[in-house]
């Protein structure tokens, strides 16, 4: 590869300024020969002194010893073929090389449309002045490598279009003559375009691209003969493809795919509805909005072993339920085999239209009482919660269960009202930790209460309140709860977050769970060494006090004040 880069750059003094470039650079410490060629030239610099070398070279009768020629036909595409070669650059160097290039010009051609931001201009260069064929052959590979980029270069794949269409193509390969037979044997195989480009459009959501090539199965081209070739897509030929298409376009969810679908194929029935199975995902009303559109133009027949796992359904609106249960699966009298335990629900509203249509069901549906009132509680629907537990329900509740952890104050404070045998401990009151001061007055309200045996409050409330660095409840739970437990965590915590309102507050406070001591982490110091020269209130603090200053020292001495 080093011989590689001297026949590049030629002379020895060039070379190593490339050389010293690159190992100085980016990939410092790589060697030359480690570097590809091509990747050499995508930098301006480099390719800058590759090209005035070049130039002088050429130029010069007086270097004629060291003419600089693209003697390498790997040395030439990769400079004509750089990212970010000009089309002046390009002209002047085909022009020079040209008979060495014509037996490369189908690799020209397709490189320039996949990786040159000219690819265009180029292309234009060649056909205008050049008379350049296209091999018809590259089509599908054109077409499909732009439908995969994640670029949006419609206007480069209408402009390919074009030139496949309007002219000339290199449809015979080797412009040899070909016999009648082979000739109507072309005419009845139009130019078809496989299925992959246009999975690939629905993946990228690249609506553009989907419209200009489902427009290719209802237009033509000409052939040099003047012959008219229909485009065609293969998935309209071949069913397995076609269904697949429907398939992606329904999970994905690409309503305006579908509706250019359906334009271009109206009332064209698919089969092998078997394989269309939901999962559920994040554009689930999407997708079932794709499939209500295909049934209702009849491109699909209205099946519903698909929905049999009801766990697929339970986040949709009241909405769409309506639409999927009346029109997808056409309620007319006739019960549904669709039986899942329904442990969530978007909404009351949804759950009460559910109640509504049970018996429409085989075998009715179930619900899960627990369950609903745990995915009530921590979603924050306190409607929702509270039908819960005085409908019909209430008699199959055990609240034993219910997740409290990240709920809302209202459905606490509902909940202490009306679970009289319910033991609230602090991990049902975490939403209290997150700075509502009036969630934690209600807490300590109850727990100093006749009634305070119902709440059992730890150590790990002062924990949270110190860690989610909320000085205002701490203050308050310190005032009001002179009692309760603190671990050797918080003053770690206020700390690390930098909070020396709150260092005050706990720094004389010895640690009264059980087995805990006063410490500091080692991460804990790492964080004070990382901040003490420009704050010095929290490390004075803890040099000033009776309980830290030798645990700071004594277990830390090589500590950097």
């Amino acid at each position: 590869m080093d011989n590689l880069y001297f026949k590049v750059f030629k002379n020895k003094y060039l070379f190593t300024i490339i050389y010293n470039y690159v190992k100085n650079g980016k990939g410092n410490g790589r060697q030359l020969k480690d570097i590809d060629l091509t990747r050499i030239l995508e930098n301006r610099f480099l390719f800058n002194l590759y090209y005035q070398s070049y130039l002088f070279n050429k130029n010069n009768e007086n270097a004629i010893n060291f003419k600089f020629q693209f003697n390498d036909i790997y040395i030439l595409e990769s400079f004509i073929l750089s990212n970010i070669i000009t089309i002046q650059e390009f002209i002047l160097i085909y022009n020079d090389h040209e008979n060495l290039l014509k037996k490369k010009k189908n690799k020209i051609l397709k490189l320039s449309i996949l990786n040159n931001k000219i690819g265009i201009e180029i292309i234009e260069f060649l056909i205008k002045f050049k008379n350049y064929k296209f091999d018809i052959n590259h089509f599908q590979l054109y077409i499909g490598k732009m439908c995969q980029s994640k670029q949006d270069n419609i206007n480069t794949i209408l402009y390919v279009i074009d030139c496949f269409k309007n002219h000339s193509f290199n449809y015979n390969n080797n412009c040899r003559i070909i016999s009648k037979q082979e000739k109507e044997k072309q005419k009845s195989n139009p130019l078809s375009l496989k299925f992959q480009p246009i999975m690939d459009c629905l993946d990228l959501n690249k609506v553009s691209c989907f419209q200009t090539i489902m427009d290719l199965s209802m237009d033509s081209i000409v052939d040099e003969n003047g012959n008219d070739l229909p485009f065609k897509c293969k998935y309209g030929d071949i069913g397995t493809t076609r269904n697949q298409l429907i398939v992606r376009m329904v999970v994905l969810g690409s309503i305006e795919m579908a509706r250019i679908f359906i334009n271009k194929f109206p009332n064209q029935s698919s089969k092998g509805q078997d394989k269309l199975v939901f999962a559920y995902n994040r554009v689930f009303h999407k997708s079932l909005e794709v499939y209500q559109m295909l049934v209702s133009n009849r491109t699909l027949s209205c099946t519903h072993p698909i929905f049999t796992n009801y766990k697929f359904l339970t986040n949709l609106s009241v909405h769409h339920f309506k639409n999927f249960l009346e029109n997808c699966l056409g309620f007319n009298g006739e019960s549904k085999e669709l039986s899942y335990g329904i442990d969530q629900v978007y909404d009351l509203e949804t759950l009460k239209y559910l109640e509504d249509v049970k018996q429409k069901f085989k075998p009715t549906l179930k619900f899960i009482p627990n369950s609903l009132l745990s995915y009530a509680s921590t979603n924050r629907d306190f409607q929702l919660f509270k039908y819960l537990v005085e409908s019909a329900f209430k008699s199959r509740l055990n609240p034993i269960g219910i997740n409290f952890s990240n709920t809302s104050f209202e459905i606490v404070k509902y909940c202490y009202e009306n679970f009289e045998n319910y033991i609230f401990n602090d991990l049902c009151f975490n939403i209290a930790f997150d700075g509502d001061l009036e969630f934690a007055k209600f807490i300590i309200d109850k727990f100093n209460s006749s009634d305070g045996e119902r709440v059992k409050l730890t150590y790990r409330c002062i924990d949270e309140v110190c860690q989610k660095n909320y000085t205002h409840i701490l203050k308050y739970f310190l005032e009001n709860l002179p009692e309760i437990q603190i671990s050797r965590d918080p003053i770690n915590f206020a700390i690390k977050n930098e909070n020396f309102e709150m260092v005050q507050l706990l720094i004389d406070r010895i640690p009264t769970k059980p087995k805990d001591k006063p410490t500091l982490y080692d991460t804990t110091i790492d964080k004070l060494q990382s901040y003490s020269k420009k704050d010095n209130r929290i490390l004075n603090s803890l040099i000033d006090s009776q309980i830290y200053n030798k645990i700071l020292f004594e277990k830390y001495p090589d500590f950097i004040i």
